[in-house]
């Protein structure tokens, strides 16, 4: 019978990156078994991406979310999770990839966009929820149908991707109800921003911050 070294460490896969190993050498055969040398290589280092829909930032609507964001903060709201973010629609959840399988999510992403069946992107109105958050309701025909074609294109190159379904933007999160009530007052009267004032972004998680920081 045939094992691996156990000076080798054989083939090896932990959470968040992937062990790779070249081939292998020739056998020894030691006391009756077979002993194959694997001689271990340079690991291959994946990182977390995120693929959103981002009002263009000189548009209308960016500058607004922008403004109203430091309205809250003068008003005493101070930051919250929302923040630690450009203003965005998740498409997908965060995914973790190598640098190539991301390169190559980021064609497939271009592809998928061009057949898609996506039309206008509109902000409609701002809902404070039970749940501590505050949404901008977001209206896009296609979204969903994209983001599930991503992820099955996703699944085709060994990389996990969540769908989401593309209806709200985060503006607030982790909130009491007045706090909820007010930070949406400030949000009233936002663009609606429809037509091509959106970009696709896939974005790298390079550092994880928090509002404390």
């Amino acid at each position: 019978s045939s094992c691996q070294s156990e000076r080798a460490g054989g083939n090896r896969q932990g959470r968040g990156r992937t062990g790779a190993w070249s081939r292998p050498g020739l056998p020894r055969r030691l006391g009756g078994r077979v002993w194959v040398d694997m001689a271990p290589i340079q690991e291959v280092e994946q990182s977390e991406y995120l693929c959103t829909l981002q009002p263009c930032a000189s548009s209308d609507l960016a500058q607004a979310l922008l403004a109203r964001r430091a309205s809250c903060i003068l008003a005493g709201y101070g930051v919250d999770a929302t923040g630690l973010y450009p203003p965005h629609v998740s498409v997908t959840g965060f995914f973790t990839a190598t640098r190539e399988q991301a390169s190559t999510f980021c064609e497939l992403a271009r592809r998928e966009l061009e057949h898609a069946a996506l039309r206008a992107v509109e902000a409609r109105s701002v809902v404070a929820t039970d749940g501590g958050h505050v949404l901008l309701d977001i209206i896009a025909p296609g979204a969903a149908e994209f983001s599930a074609a991503l992820t099955a294109g996703a699944a085709a190159l060994g990389v996990g991707v969540r769908p989401k379904t593309v209806r709200h933007l985060s503006l607030a999160s982790c909130r009491g109800s007045d706090e909820c009530a007010g930070i949406a007052a400030l949000h009233e009267g936002l663009p609606s921003q429809g037509g091509a004032g959106w970009e696709l972004v896939v974005s790298e998680l390079t550092r994880r911050s928090d509002v404390e920081a």
